[in-house]
């Protein structure tokens, strides 16, 4: 009999507990920011800072340190780029690339740059 009510007890004092809602998922990454003018002028600013020495002004692939390398810079202006792909490419690098990973800059920089670079593509 004791057994039976330290284990309705115990039972009483779990059943709330377990009937609970379930904890919340971890939260994922911040949001991509909204592609404000600010945003775009910081982006500028930090492409010719950063990536302009090689993919030019205008993401052509002609900056001036383009002509030393053995593999080529993307053309950024070939083609529109998603800003998603290009904050991956930014704070990732490209394997196999001169394309180094810039992680080290905070992420609403590297967002910042993605917008930009998106910009310099084509129109949709």
């Amino acid at each position: 009999m004791k057994t039976a009510l330290l284990l309705a007890a115990a039972l009483a004092i779990a059943a709330p507990a377990a009937l609970a809602a379930p904890p919340s998922p971890p939260a994922g990454p911040a949001p991509t920011p909204a592609p404000t003018p600010a945003l775009l002028a910081r982006g500028r600013a930090a492409y010719e800072q950063h990536c302009a020495r090689c993919h030019g002004p205008k993401g052509e692939a002609d900056g001036p340190a383009a002509a030393a390398l053995k593999d080529k810079p993307f053309n950024l202006a070939k083609q529109r780029l998603q800003a998603a792909f290009v904050f991956g490419a930014i704070t990732e690098g490209i394997p196999g690339t001169p394309m180094p990973s810039f992680a080290r800059l905070p992420a609403e920089e590297r967002w910042a740059i993605a917008h930009h670079v998106e910009g310099l593509g084509p129109p949709r």
